[in-house]
């Protein structure tokens, strides 16, 4: 993601893109977009997390957003080659670059998550999400409780009872 900060901030230079790139590496559901962004953040969000779960109706957001099919087909292609080329370079172990900083370590899940998942009423997910990269979790963006990534969020955050919409995918380190 930093890498791909830095390649935005050449696109946008100067305050605006220094603000937006640092809003889009916290956190991008948080950061200045405009609709079609958002929708391609949503997509690319998706397609990567849970690429079985797509189906066309996830194309909506996008056109209603003013996509037409050959910007949301280019667009896929790339979100797709991104994840591709990303896994080579892990099953590799290709150094990152110097200047990145150093891959978050991935996090055994405690047995507090397991207790706050149950007591949610939803099935425990088989393990947090490790791209090899990243270590992806649900994050309740009221009161910052995390819970696995391999299913969908629950109906209810078990802290402090916000609804389903208040979850995030983020990154955890």
């Amino acid at each position: 993601m930093h890498a791909h900060a830095k390649d935005f901030r050449s696109e946008v230079p100067g305050p605006e893109g220094e603000r937006v790139a640092a809003a889009l590496v916290d956190d991008w559901r948080r950061a200045p977009l405009d609709a079609a962004d958002r929708a391609l953040c949503e997509h690319a969000e998706k397609l990567t997390l849970r690429p079985h779960a797509m189906r066309e109706a996830d194309l909506r957001p996008l056109h209603e957003a003013g996509l037409d099919d050959r910007a949301i087909h280019d667009a896929t292609q790339v979100i797709a080659y991104f994840n591709y080329i990303i896994r080579v370079a892990d099953g590799l172990g290709v150094d990152l670059e110097p200047d990145m900083p150093p891959r978050p370590r991935p996090h055994a899940e405690s047995s507090e998550t397991e207790d706050a998942v149950a007591a949610a009423g939803e099935a425990m997910a088989p393990c947090i999400t490790d791209t090899g990269t990243m270590t992806i979790v649900w994050k309740c963006l009221r009161c910052n409780h995390h819970l696995p990534a391999g299913s969908d969020p629950p109906a209810a955050c078990p802290s402090c009872g916000a609804p389903r919409t208040e979850f995030a995918l983020v990154e955890e380190d």
